[in-house]
């Protein structure tokens, strides 16, 4: 009878002589590099590394099931190149990514990570590498593995949009000898380049965790989905516009499943009509208020506008004028960078007075950044450790959301701060040093903007004509 058997690891192979491209090493598998020593690990066996992924595959799945955090960080704003790769990774990390989501922040990605363009792609690839590449490296396990299990999970994202994405543009195009061929074909190539970037992630991530012993099968295609057959449908109507392409795409699934969920209702007689009038964020009674405000007494200040009643203006009179309503009249519209800064200061003024930061002053000063612009992302809810007592931290913090979307160069809505005025070297310099206080840091945003008013009259009817327009 045999004895008993033991499991034992495989018998690693050595190499007989050295040859080409074999590396010599001692027993203990160390390589001589000159004065120094380098340890050679043994690649890790195939049934080690589905077992690996087997225990993997087990804690994600109780992971999602109780609800514990693996997604990284979402950045508060998307206005560079770094802040689009985190969103990007945030969103490909959520433990139920949204579709629309991930394309528009792909679409942000090309936006804000120029790259050389060449036939063979190689300026993408390479552009990715850099921007990507420390990242995942940095990445937990499971993190890396949660991004793998999305992009495995949602094929056309790789194999589709990656590697057919321009063949689906160009099924949408009737005629190739009208005269809109040349934008039709630049939304192919911006097509390919958001399948560009998200094909050579998934080769990196798949690359990353076989370097940690992980099993990683294929992934295939799945033919285009609904929404990727109507965005890029989209994307020529709009002439190669991503962004644009992804909003009408986003309304158009939302009207459909508003009219799936509306029918079911109805046929089920659940659905009752509203009754009675239904209320307005921006109600007239509040917009007649606002108008009879004295800040229309005397709005101006030597040669321009003046700048501390204009934010005591949109302080008392908040919750009107940043109503959808208010943001729906031309006036509004072309001064969203400031009145939504005016408003935004307006915030940071009432949090510093009060000392705390409450749950309404988070959403307001969440509003205030988000004035509706079709080609800025509007902000996601602000982090809720940012509630609590005014802390210098917390107010360095929100001094900088304002920063970020108002008075950094390049910034989405950025306030006309002339270079040769001292307040605006001023209010940069400032926070771009980190050891100035949540203080000195409102002070100066609140500087910047009352001398950069007092300079310029923007027409008083850009302010009064969307109230009036309110108040009936």
């Amino acid at each position: 009878m045999a004895g008993p058997v033991h499991n034992q690891p495989p018998p690693v192979q050595q190499p007989i002589g050295i040859g080409i491209g074999q590396v010599p090493q001692d027993q203990d598998g160390v390589v001589p590099m000159g004065q120094h020593q380098a340890e050679v690990g043994q690649a890790q066996p195939r049934a080690t590394s589905a077992l690996k992924t087997a225990w993997m595959d087990v804690k994600h799945f109780f992971t999602s099931l109780f609800g514990s955090r693996v997604s990284t960080p979402t950045p508060l704003a998307v206005t560079n190149g770094h802040e689009a790769t985190d969103n990007v990774l945030h969103e490909l990390t959520r433990s139920k990514p949204n579709e629309g989501l991930v394309y528009l922040a792909l679409a942000e990605w090309i936006g804000h990570n120029p790259f050389q363009q060449d036939a063979s792609r190689d300026g993408l690839r390479q552009e990715v590498q850099v921007q990507f590449g420390d990242k995942l490296d940095d990445m937990s396990d499971m993190q890396l593995f949660r991004l793998y299990r999305t992009l495995q999970n949602n094929p056309s994202l790789v194999q589709d949009l990656g590697q057919n994405g321009s063949a689906y543009v160009m099924s949408k195009v009737d005629d190739m000898n009208d005269p809109g061929a040349m934008e039709i074909m630049q939304a192919c190539g911006k097509v390919n380049d958001m399948g560009g970037v998200v094909t050579e992630l998934a080769a990196m991530v798949k690359d990353r965790l076989e370097g940690r012993g992980y099993e990683t099968p294929h992934i295939n295609g799945t033919g285009p989905t609904p929404f990727m057959d109507r965005f890029t449908e989209n994307a020529v109507l709009n002439s190669g516009d991503l962004v644009a392409a992804l909003r009408d795409t986003v309304l158009q699934n939302n009207a459909e499943k508003d009219r799936v969920i509306i029918g079911s209702l109805e046929v089920s007689g659940l659905r009752d009509e509203p009754k009675g009038p239904q209320r307005s964020p921006g109600r007239p009674q509040d917009a007649t208020t606002a108008l009879e405000d004295p800040f229309f007494d005397d709005p101006f200040k030597g040669t321009g506008t003046d700048g501390e009643k204009m934010i005591d203006f949109f302080d008392k009179h908040f919750e009107v004028c940043s109503s959808p309503e208010f943001w729906s009249h031309f006036g509004a519209k072309t001064n969203q960078d400031n009145f939504g800064s005016a408003m935004a200061l307006a915030c940071l003024s009432r949090i510093a007075g009060n000392g705390e930061v409450t749950p309404r002053d988070l959403e307001d000063l969440r509003k205030a950044l988000s004035p509706p612009d079709d080609r800025v992302k509007p902000l996601g809810q602000l982090p809720l450790n940012l509630i609590g007592t005014a802390s210098d931290e917390r107010m360095k913090m929100l001094g900088q959301l304002v920063f970020d979307r108002y008075f950094a160069m390049g910034s989405p809505f950025e306030l006309n701060l002339e270079p040769q005025f001292a307040e605006t070297g001023m209010v940069r310099d400032t926070f771009a040093d980190p050891t100035k206080t949540g203080q000195e840091r409102f002070d100066a945003l609140t500087n910047a903007f009352v001398q950069m008013q007092g300079r310029q009259r923007f027409p008083m009817d850009s302010l009064t004509n969307p109230l009036r327009g309110i108040a009936g």
